[in-house]
Parts: C-alpha cells; sequence; structure tokens
C-alpha cells in the first residue's frame, strides 16, 4: 500500500453523511408517531369493544346491566360494593381477581381498605388505553389511598343546559337498567366513553362504586355525567355544559368531560357495542347520545 493512500471519511465527509441521515431520521419522525397514534387508537377501540362484549354478557345473564339491584340489607352484597368495572371482571378473563373481590367484600364494606381489596390495586389491562401508559401500575394519591386507575366511564346521564336537572344515561351508579329501557336506540346511545384520570389522580378510580364527593374534590370515577363541572373552593372550574372538547392531564377540570389522549378525537362506545372514533366537532351529538330515553335526535357522520 502506498504511504499516500487515504483510508476511512474525512470530518466533512462524515459530517454530511450524519446530516443526512438526521435529515432522514427527522422526515420519518412525524410518519413513525403518526403509525403509532393511529395503532394506538385501533388498539384502545378493542379494548371498548371486549368492555363492550363483557356488558352484553352481563346483561344476557342476569337482564341487567351493571349493578343490579342490591339487598337493601347486606351492605357488603357487590352490587353496593363495587363500581361496574369490578363486577363485570368475569366477562374480561378476570376470574381469579373477582374472586377476590368478592372474598373481600364478605369482609368488609369498605372497598378502599387494602387488604382484603388488593383488586384496587389490580391492573386490567383492557381498562387502560395504549396511549396512557403512566396507568399500567397502581398509584397513592392525595389522601393516601393506593389505587390503579383507567382510561374510560360509564356514561351516567346529561345535565340539561340552562338547568339544574338531568335525563339518565345507562351506566353508573343507578341499578337495574336494561337494554329495552333504553328507547332513544342501542345504536344511538352511549355506554361508555374516554377520559384520561388527571396527573393530581383526583379522578379515575374503576374498583369502587365511589363515584366522587359531591363537592368536586374527587371524582367523577367510573361513571361520568354531562354537562356538569364542579365548583370546589381548591379547585373552581369554572363554566358548565362542557361534554366533549381537547383537555390536557395537568388540568383537573377536564375530567368532567370526555376526551381522549387521541390527536383530534376520541372512541365511543354505544349500546349496541359498536365502537366510533367522533372528532371534537361532535360535540353537541355526543351530548344528545349521552341519555337513554331523552327524545334526542342523534345522527352521527
Amino acid at each position: 500500500m502506498r504511504p499516500s493512500q487515504r483510508l476511512g471519511f474525512t470530518l466533512i465527509e462524515l459530517l454530511v453523511v450524519l446530516g443526512l441521515i438526521g435529515l432522514l431520521v427527522g422526515l420519518a419522525l412525524p410518519a413513525i408517531q403518526k403509525v403509532r397514534a393511529s395503532a394506538d387508537r385501533l388498539s384502545c377501540q378493542n379494548h371498548l369493544k371486549q368492555i363492550g362484549l363483557a356488558l352484553h354478557h352481563y346483561h344476557s345473564r342476569y337482564a341487567v346491566l351493571p349493578p343490579r339491584i342490591h339487598s337493601k340489607t347486606l351492605e357488603n352484597d357487590p352490587n353496593r360494593v363495587l363500581g361496574w368495572m369490578a363486577l363485570i371482571l368475569p366477562d374480561m378473563d378476570e376470574g381469579a381477581a373477582w374472586s377476590t373481590a368478592e372474598a373481600a367484600c364478605r369482609i368488609t364494606k369498605d372497598p378502599l381498605v387494602s387488604p382484603p381489596h388488593t383488586v384496587m390495586h389490580h391492573v386490567v389491562k383492557s381498562y387502560v388505553c395504549p396511549s396512557d401508559a403512566r396507568l399500567l401500575r397502581p398509584y397513592t394519591d392525595a389522601w393516601n389511598h393506593t389505587a390503579t386507575f383507567v382510561s374510560y366511564v360509564g356514561v351516567d346521564g346529561v345535565v340539561l343546559e340552562g338547568k339544574h336537572t338531568g335525563l339518565p344515561g345507562v351506566l353508573g351508579f343507578e341499578s337495574g337498567v336494561t337494554f329495552a329501557s333504553i328507547t332513544d336506540g342501542l345504536a344511538q346511545t352511549l355506554l361508555v366513553v374516554e377520559r384520561p384520570p388527571p396527573a393530581s389522580l383526583v379522578a379515575g378510580w374503576w374498583y369502587p362504586s365511589y363515584m366522587g364527593d359531591a363537592f368536586g374534590a374527587s371524582g367523577p370515577n367510573n361513571a361520568i355525567t354531562f354537562g356538569i363541572e364542579a365548583d370546589h373552593p381548591n379547585e373552581p372550574c369554572d363554566g358548565l355544559g362542557r361534554v366533549f372538547g381537547p383537555g390536557r392531564l395537568d388540568n383537573p377540570c377536564d375530567r368532567f368531560h370526555t376526551w381522549s389522549l387521541h390527536p383530534g378525537g376520541a372512541n365511543f362506545l354505544f349500546c349496541d357495542g359498536s365502537v366510533r372514533y367522533l372528532t371534537y366537532q361532535a360535540d353537541r351529538m355526543v351530548r344528545f347520545a349521552g341519555t337513554r330515553a331523552g327524545g334526542e335526535a342523534v345522527q352521527f357522520e
């Protein structure tokens, strides 16, 4: 080999190659993020379809949606103690968790006591949107309760615009709701919607029947009433009526309406078991679809 023969790259050539690689990565990154967001949205839809199927199985077995009418004398009846997501655990392939929860109810009626209510901090992956990986482990909140939090809530009803009265929905605290009572039509009535828990963890429990306090300091948890926001002295949320629109994890007031971490909209589970992705422009139709017998005309594009 002659001494004058050169091996490798010069510094300028190396910088040019690195620059080209950086440019290609920069061009590819938005496409990769878009594909990932699309995959998360589809996976989230599959989770909601599984929840819908479980709710239909529950209804087939008991002729009502959860919770069933609980015993008036038995305070530790699971239908009194546990939320609807816990009551459908057997239909979510979570039989072991259900057995633990059912046994815990026989020990104490307080679902926040763990043990025995260790399922309070059990992760059910189908209750977590893939866009929100923080929910794949339990957290301890400001009240020193250790729990897992979920991405979805049932639709309990709608507060009428300009009024303090409301119309009932399908899935929440009311017991004994049947598909036959949904006179607005199963395909036009909402069952479960997306709502990420805020970073403050003041909402988003799935296990207990506890839906939140009357002052808005915590909750709503496993069910939401459209069109109402709390005005708590330590956390004022001005205005009423917001139902569906963009939100932020660092804004605890966004827990009072439905939104998601998907760009531009959210997934919705309807009573017929169908799942649809709706953009935020569908806000008014989402409000109408929140009641089971309101008589509203609901038309989604």
